[in-house]
């Protein structure tokens, strides 16, 4: 049978708060609403069962996997890479793609990384492009360009924290390297501006989160705030939480099939 950590269970039950079924005020404020959200749009789309949820997963799989052939091609041609080469190449990431725990999880299916590994490659490619484009000439790409900027943040934040380093560093590259190929003013007070954008608008999704779940009755320590996440750190907001660790106890009422394991038990 495939097995769910207690950290996946803890994901799957909060599709009975999109359902209504208990209120918001039992969200754990240590998770970010868009995993548990992608999970049960998946539900809608596949069905709420195991085959739902594998779906769900293999879908950003594929994703990943079509990310990676793009950059992969393009790596071939830019560098005119020989047949030989590229056999032995594909092998390689054929490998590291099949005996992977992180990329594919086998057994277990509700990961995270799953979600954030294709997000992170497509941002390094579009901040790659977004790199060389000239605002003058393909104004229309650019803006595309920073809305997916902005929005890649607040996505992999409300994700998992440490995950929004997956835009984070490209973009800041990207910032770097662009203005050193172009040292007018103007350029450099565009891309410095995107990526404060992206700061800003990232801080005041994080309020509005935390305004949410405070107003529907989610209890915060006095000490925690939205902003203690940005300015303390991730470590240090998750560890001063609240949380409640009594998750065997979620019932999981539409999975018959999975074998509920601890962490003892669980190997990457």
């Amino acid at each position: 049978p495939l097995l769910l950590t207690p950290d996946s269970v803890e994901y799957y039950a909060y599709l009975k708060i999109f359902k209504g079924i208990i209120p918001v005020s039992s969200w754990n404020v240590v998770r970010g609403p868009v995993f548990p959200l992608i999970i049960y749009i998946g539900t809608l789309v596949f069905g709420d069962n195991m085959l739902g949820l594998l779906s769900t997963s293999f879908c950003f799989f594929m994703l990943f996997y079509i990310c990676l052939f793009f950059v992969i091609d393009w790596l071939y041609k830019k560098f005119q890479v020989n047949k030989t080469v590229r056999i032995i190449i594909d092998l390689i990431i054929i490998l590291f793609i099949l005996f992977n725990p992180i990329l594919f999880g086998y057994f277990h299916v509700l990961l995270t990384e799953f979600v954030a590994i294709p997000i992170s490659l497509l941002s390094c490619c579009i901040c790659w492009i977004w790199c060389e484009m000239d605002y003058k000439k393909e104004k229309r790409h650019y803006i595309l360009c920073c809305l997916y900027f902005v929005l890649s943040f607040i996505f992999l934040w409300f994700l998992k924290q440490p995950y929004v380093s997956g835009i984070l560093f490209p973009l800041f590259i990207s910032v770097i390297l662009s203005i050193v190929r172009d040292k007018s003013i103007q350029n450099i007070l565009r891309r410095i501006g995107i990526f404060l954008c992206c700061i800003v608008c990232l801080i005041l999704s994080i309020s509005w989160w935390s305004n949410f779940l405070t107003k529907n009755g989610v209890y915060y320590e006095e000490s925690i705030t939205s902003q203690d996440f940005m300015v303390g750190g991730v470590t240090g907001g998750i560890i001063n939480v609240r949380i409640d660790k009594n998750i065997s106890s979620i019932n999981l009422d539409n999975i018959k099939e999975i074998e509920f394991v601890s962490n003892f038990f669980f190997i990457i």
